[in-house]
């Protein structure tokens, strides 16, 4: 049987639903989702405002600076997986009808988030301050990486208009659908228009993501590594033994680090894609 072809389109409102539940899967083992869902509601990483669904709302209702992209399977016309393309100081691009893929493209799962790069994270005064109350130190982790974006995306993109270029808010693809070219498609069709307008893309992969961008052109400038069980309420979901890690070695991983019951470390990689003549 032929291999599936998959036609690019614009996600509305209406697949937002379908968008944040492949997202929950795409990240189930995740170990950095894993964490911060520890201080949440069952579902909450999906659902509501504050989680992927609103996150999909605010990019959709702004498609003069957005691209919210829905790969459907023409087999059967199943979403199989998005990605989420700002455009800065460049028009956004239009989409296109897929291309017959041929062969596995060793496909992963990309970035929830973007963060900030640095060195390995050190216990500060003011973690060490921080309440025992589980939800708090979690949150804290989260106040810590959404300042490392913060300050990243400013001296990346400054505030001064004059900056030209394109970034991926997020990659996800159905498990089911993964090794089968859809996450390098979506990603392919914002390198493409960033060729044609000459501007530079960028990136913060997670930690089972890096690899694809990476064949993609995507090269890494700056990360950031996180001791999880610095800010651990907890043992992880489940501990495996070392080289027993869901997806190690086949691509699929988004950073499953639960080897003998710690969560271990994450490391989250800034990726800069430069220009390349059309």
């Amino acid at each position: 049987m032929a291999n599936p072809t998959f036609t690019l389109s614009r996600a509305t409102l209406q697949d937002i639903p379908t968008l944040a539940a492949i997202a929950a899967l795409a990240f189930k083992n995740d170990t950095n989702t894993q964490l911060k869902a520890a201080a949440q509601p069952p579902g909450a990483f999906e659902a509501g405002m504050a989680g992927m669904a609103g996150g999909l709302r605010q990019w959709i209702q702004t498609p003069e600076r957005c691209a919210v992209l829905k790969a459907v399977n023409d087999r059967n016309n199943t979403i199989v997986g998005s990605v989420q393309w700002g455009f800065r100081g460049v028009p956004v691009g239009r989409t296109h009808v897929a291309e017959v893929l041929t062969g596995p493209a060793n496909d992963v799962v990309a970035d929830e988030e973007v963060l900030d790069g640095g060195e390995h994270s050190r216990l500060s005064p003011e973690k060490q301050q921080i309440q025992t109350e589980p939800t708090a130190r979690i949150k804290a982790l989260e106040t810590m990486t959404s300042a490392h974006l913060a300050a990243f995306q400013r001296r990346i993109m400054p505030d001064d208009n004059n900056t030209q270029c394109m970034y991926i808010g997020g990659v996800t693809v159905d498990p089911a659908y993964q090794a089968q070219g859809v996450g390098t498609q979506l990603v392919r069709w914002g390198t493409e228009q960033a060729d044609r307008a000459g501007v530079f893309c960028w990136v913060c992969s997670s930690e089972g993501g890096w690899g694809m961008f990476e064949r993609l052109g995507f090269r890494e400038v700056e990360r950031l590594t996180v001791g999880l069980d610095e800010w651990a309420v907890g043992p992880p979901p489940s501990g495996k033994g070392e080289g027993e890690e869901e997806g190690e070695g086949d691509g699929d991983g988004t950073g499953d680090g639960t080897a003998r019951g710690r969560w271990g470390e994450y490391t989250f990689r800034y990726m800069v894609r430069q220009p390349r003549d059309t």
